[in-house]
């Protein structure tokens, strides 16, 4: 990561049940999401490996599930928010690939929603009767 300059490392295949955090090698520490069940075969799971700096701006996280983890950041200009997901392959059971993607999209509403609630309390979107309002406000 020191030698890219990487500051936020999304990791797959982690394969850590349960979910925590762990200092690392070199100051960076390590999010982890995985299976809730510590007894259970340990497959799966994602990960953020973060540098010392972006430990520093880190402002909460969230493990939503042994494939999903959220974490928000403050930067210097506007918070971000990171979504490092593990998606099921084309040979996963249907109905495993249907809760993936539904709660994943669960999550980005979620997301969506909390910062368009943002952006109206620092009034840079006004309300309306018209939806495209703020679409169109939001793609600046």
């Amino acid at each position: 990561m020191r030698d890219y300059n990487i500051q936020i490392l999304g990791l797959s295949e982690t394969r850590w049940n349960g979910f925590g955090e762990e200092s690392a090698d070199y100051g960076t520490t390590l999010l982890y999401s995985g299976k809730e069940d510590e007894g259970a075969s340990k497959e799966y799971g994602v990960g953020l490996l973060l540098s010392r700096s972006a430990k520093n701006s880190l402002l909460d996280w969230k493990p939503i599930s042994e494939r999903i983890i959220v974490a928000r950041f403050a930067s210097r200009v506007r918070k971000v928010t990171v979504v490092q997901c593990y998606a099921p392959t084309n040979a996963a059971a249907d109905e495993t690939k249907s809760k993936f993607y539904d709660l994943l999209e669960a999550t980005l509403k979620v997301r969506f929603t909390r910062a368009v609630a943002e952006l109206q309390f620092l009034g840079f979107i006004k309300t309306s009767k018209r939806k495209t309002d703020h679409v169109m406000r939001l793609t600046w």
